[in-house]
């Protein structure tokens, strides 16, 4: 009979210790193996904070790309904004409002380093596991993984003739997938694989204003590879993946203030036109969207007057040579990677014709890396290596703005280009100094360089006409400064970051772990700078050094374990994008260096293996990250402002940031899960029941009460029924089952204090999967 897989999970809330003091049993916690430090390594054996799941847990959960999946992988927070995915762990990551921006949590997928998250649309597709590092990884991975990084291995073709085609449906927003794998020996040596899932996401959001529903998505992802042993030294690997995105609808709302004070009960409770001029173009906007239906209410409605589109293509291929030179391995890997997306973007979430942005963004890079990896366990180990990137970055944007406005409707072209290159050399040596203590030292170093075009013309209200009405040119000259412009700036940064970590094996299951490393990223230009000032067009590199003391512990004859973490990350001019609506008329998004920012806590995981049948685990983490010496635009709320105690520095009312907690980053985040396997007349059976915690979280720098989110508990429930020799398989889960939808991003919203944009999550979801394997 098939037994059910133990290779268990980080998923969940710590077990009480006295959970652990049973008597042993003869069930087992398998042996998990990860990649993600260049070496194929038991996860309970490195110096290094990770969590792992395999393509199984992951499938458990309910998650289908890597904003569901950030509820389960606690000190980790994913979430959409206007056009990216922000990425954060253990509350630090890149902002939002850039799209130059690389993330400070690094992507790798297969090995390779992914500058944006928009080039794998579709990153579980028949992945053999996600490596989550926690921390600072300055010298192995390196790029740009300041915060942490997230590794994606995929499923590689084995000798083996097998495949699999499985099909689901969610019952509550009418969403459905399909998946087909199949794995080819080709000869002896070659062997094939191919991976297709096509997949259209139902909308969960009403629209009053045009009828069409949110967010709606179609996407399909093609995935080939071939495995060629082409000696008994030398192994080639080769993989080409291209997807289609197709999306409508905004999951943005809009909510008010509607407290004594606020402007929204001011016009609330007053005639149009009683807070004269100062109040024009407010009251047009709020006003405006009323009449369209608007109630600024969080209620699962928007009022868009115009649909946000999507439409991106994107691929990748990956290309490597592993040849074992005695003991020694060498490998090369190379990467390419790029995408074409089109968006149409009702850029101020409401009813009005304010602000309309359509806009291209291509993106195109290549990377290679060499590097040698020595036999381990000798008394000095290495790992040495070069790495070059190579990237090219456009944005074409046609923002519309004020269409009702005669005297300020006008169209702004902005565009973006960038060019750079990376080059580092990076090793690692191992001292093993006795049977049960090793110390490593490494170091990478690098040389960033990059040059950025910024530019804008402005021209009449959808269209390329220039503007010839000298009033109104002078109007919108004043209001935004001069309307055709552009500049050219370029950087060269060389960094050095160092790691030294020590290790004491206590016996053969115990093993405690002390590590130092700093990793920098490097500074860039602000692709969203729109007021012609070049001043403001470069932000710095961001620097942090991180500490970490480790235990991890197998209990109970391998039945149990238990991993515990303490860490602490000091951040010096952390690159922040955030809204800050005191940039021009409207607001915009600036990116600045934060001072500093402070990140420290304990994490803990348990897992045990209760018998055979049941596994229990869990996991809790404390956080506390704060910022230091950050000022920040105060929140435009007068309410808001007047609770928070700000001041004016430089004309401009601003809020000391020290000691406030950052964003994404909860104080405490939780689960439990118990998983039971039995029999049914025959057939295997398993039942998984997991609950998901998360404090308040902060969702804008501005500290505003409206843009700090209430903790939630998530509850998922799957049950699968598989015959017993697992050719067929049926999955049946209800996953947030309480129906829970937080923010999990919001900002300001333009021209009216007091209003604010923010982003609904998805509620309960009912699925069904059918799956059927074959093998020779």
């Amino acid at each position: 009979m098939k037994q059910p897989n133990f290779k268990k999970k980080a998923i969940a809330l710590a077990i009480a210790l006295t959970t652990l003091s049973g008597a042993a049993n003869s069930a087992e916690l398998e042996v998990i193996e990860v990649t993600s430090q260049k070496r194929v390594e038991n996860l309970q054996n490195i110096a290094v904070s990770v969590i792992a799941l395999s393509g199984e847990d992951i499938a458990n959960t309910g998650a289908t790309d890597f904003e569901t999946i950030s509820d389960a992988l606690p000190n980790v927070d994913i979430s959409s904004a206007p056009g990216i995915k922000k990425i954060s762990i253990r509350g630090l990551g890149s902002g939002t409002g850039n799209p130059a921006f690389e993330q400070s949590v690094g992507l790798y997928v297969d090995g390779v380093y992914a500058s944006r998250v928009d080039l794998f649309q579709e990153p579980f597709l028949d992945i053999d596991r996600l490596e989550v590092l926690k921390g600072p990884q300055g010298v192995l991975l390196g790029k740009n993984s300041i915060a942490g990084a997230l590794s994606i291995n995929s499923v590689k073709p084995t000798n083996v003739l097998e495949g699999s085609i499985s099909a689901g449906y969610e019952f509550e927003n009418e969403s459905y997938q399909t998946t087909g794998i199949i794995n080819v020996p080709i000869t002896d040596n070659l062997a094939g694989r191919l991976a297709v899932k096509y997949s259209s996401t139902g909308a969960y959001l009403d629209n009053g204003s045009i009828g069409n529903d949110a967010t709606e998505a179609k996407a399909t992802t093609i995935r080939g590879s071939l495995l060629w042993d082409a000696s008994d030294d030398t192994q080639i690997y080769l993989k080409v993946e291209t997807s289609d995105l197709d999306e409508t609808g905004s999951p943005f709302q809009l909510e008010a203030d509607r407290t004594p004070g606020s402007l929204p009960y001011i016009m609330d409770n007053t005639p149009p036109g009683s807070l004269g001029p100062a109040g024009g173009l407010a009251e047009a906007y709020y006003r405006g969207s009323i009449a369209g239906g608007e109630d600024y209410i969080m209620n699962g409605t928007s009022y868009t007057n115009e649909d946000t589109i999507l439409d991106q293509q994107s691929e990748s291929v990956t290309f490597q040579v592993t040849h074992n030179i005695g003991d020694h391995e060498l490998v090369y890997l190379a990467g390419y990677a790029g995408f074409d997306k089109e968006a149409l973007i009702d850029q101020d979430f409401s009813a009005t014709d304010i602000l309309t942005t359509d806009e291209t963004r291509d993106y195109k890079q290549l990377s290679h890396e060499l590097r040698i990896v020595s036999p381990k366990g000798e008394t000095i180990d290495y790992i040495a290596g070069i790495y070059y990137l190579d990237r090219e970055f456009n944005q074409l944007s046609n923002v519309y703005a004020f269409g009702p406005i005669e005297a300020l409707r006008a169209t702004s072209q902005a565009n973006y280009n960038e060019e750079s290159t990376s080059k580092s050399a990076f090793g690692q040596v191992t001292w093993n100094i006795a049977d049960n203590f090793r110390a490593s030292v490494g170091g990478r170093y690098s040389e960033e360089k990059k040059t950025g075009t910024k530019g804008e013309l402005r021209s009449e209200f959808r269209s390329t006409d220039p503007i010839t009405d000298p009033i109104k040119a002078a109007t919108l000259a004043a209001l935004f400064g001069p309307g055709t412009w552009e500049y050219t700036r370029s950087i060269t940064e060389y960094s050095f970051d160092p790691s030294f970590n020590v290790q004491w094996n206590i016996d053969s299951d115990k093993m405690a772990y002390f590590s130092w490393t700093k990793a920098s990223k490097a500074g860039g230009f602000d692709a969203s700078e729109g007021l012609n000032q070049p001043e403001n067009f470069i932000y710095k590199p961001e620097e942090a050094a991180g500490i970490e003391f480790g235990l991890k512990m197998d209990l109970l004859e391998n039945s149990a374990r238990l991993n515990i973490t303490i860490f602490r990350t000091e951040f010096d001019d952390l690159q922040v994008s955030s809204w800050d609506p005191t940039t021009g008329v409207s607001g915009a998004f600036v990116t600045t260096n934060a001072g500093k920012a402070i990140s420290q806590g304990i994490e803990v995981d348990a897992l045990y293996a209760v018998t055979d049948s049941l596994t229990v685990g869990g996991n809790v983490a404390y956080l506390q990250s704060e910022y230091d010496e950050f000022f920040t635009g105060c929140a435009t709320n007068a309410v808001e402002a007047a609770k928070l105690g700000c001041e004016i520095i430089d004309g401009v009312s601003q809020k000391n940031l020290s000691g406030y907690q950052t964003e994404s980053a909860p104080k405490w985040t939780g689960s439990i899960f118990g998983e039971y396997f039995t029999t049914i007349g025959g057939m295997n059976a398993k039942t998984l029941v997991n609950a998901i915690y998360k404090s308040e979280t902060v969702l804008d720098p501005s500290q505003d009460s409206h843009l700090i989110e209430d903790g939630y508990v998530k509850v998922n429930v799957n049950f699968t029924l598989s015959s017993e020799d697992d050719v067929w398989a049926v999955d049946l889960g209800v996953y947030n089952l309480t129906d829970e939808q937080p923010t999990t991003f919001g900002g300001q919203a333009p021209f009216v204090p007091g209003t604010y944009w923010k982003n609904l999550g998805r509620g309960r979801e009912i699925k069904a999967n059918v799956t059927y394997r074959f093998e020779e």
